[in-house]
């Protein structure tokens, strides 16, 4: 999910991995503190935190193993609402050319590698938990909305064994908590980003797809999509799925698509073409 790039924090670190430069903004933790304590215990926002840090990583990754691919030297940011990957401009001289020399199909695998990676984690994660000896068992609400229930040993239903938010979480409930997060985020967060609504990925393949069978228009067209889909979700969000957060985050996403459309169109909102 590609958001504005944060300010320096004194909470930040960074590391490389693969020879990639990463950044984490003090501000990424705090949407893993928040999921935490929706689970009713301190303990589980430590969980949620290295949860989100590895899925965001990964998806991440896979973004920036394909702009390498073609060439791009990429760095990593996570940050608040997760992350991105882009060009690494201490490195431009390892570079062919920036992500905006990138379009069509190149571009759309670029965009398409991140929920990929995700998706890849989730299956390394099932697969783990049936060699262990339990079970995943996934059904559709409304018959295309995925949810599930983990069963740590195959055919007995999981129930949390701690009481109280007083009480602390025994291990399994540990391990529990540490399988339905991972589902959790690189599942429904990867079908999330491929939504096409800008700046989610799925925007991005979207743009690519509608600019090609139409140069003009393609882009317009691109976050109008974006614009309905996006207050669709938010309403959906409000409505049938309570998912207030989710219905925040596409409601803005839908109006900052309205903003531009306006801005291309010299209407408000700061005036002028782009």
């Amino acid at each position: 999910m590609l958001l504005s790039e944060p300010p320096p924090t004194p909470l930040d670190f960074e590391f490389d991995i693969f020879r990639i430069p990463v950044r984490v903004s003090g501000l990424f933790w705090i949407l893993p503190i928040y999921f935490g304590l929706q689970d009713q215990h301190l303990i589980y926002a430590i969980v949620w935190a290295l949860v989100m840090f590895i899925a965001i990583l990964v998806h991440e990754l896979g973004h920036a193993m394909v702009m390498r691919r073609y060439g791009i030297s990429p760095r990593i940011e996570l940050i608040m609402m997760g992350g991105f990957a882009t060009e690494n401009h201490r490195d431009v001289w390892r570079s062919s050319g920036g992500l905006g020399s990138l379009s069509g199909l190149p571009k759309i695998l670029v965009s398409a590698a991140g929920p990929a990676a995700g998706f890849c984690l989730a299956a390394i994660v099932i697969g783990l938990v049936v060699l262990m000896g339990g079970w995943i068992e996934f059904q559709f609400a409304y018959g295309f909305f995925p949810y599930w229930s983990v069963e740590l040993e195959k055919g007995v239903r999981f129930g949390r064994e701690f009481p109280a938010m007083a009480d602390m979480p025994t291990n399994t409930d540990m391990i529990y908590q540490l399988i339905s997060a991972s589902l959790f985020v690189n599942i429904y967060w990867g079908i999330m980003n491929l939504m096409p609504v800008d700046p989610l990925d799925g925007g991005s393949i979207a743009r690519e797809i509608m600019m090609k069978s139409d140069p003009v228009s393609g882009l317009k067209n691109s976050l109008w999509l974006g614009v309905f889909v996006g207050g669709g979700i938010a309403v959906l969000g409000v409505f049938v799925l309570k998912a207030f957060f989710l219905a925040i985050m596409f409601a803005y996403f839908a109006f900052q698509s309205w903003q531009k459309i306006q801005r291309m169109d010299g209407k408000g909102f700061g005036g002028g073409r782009w």
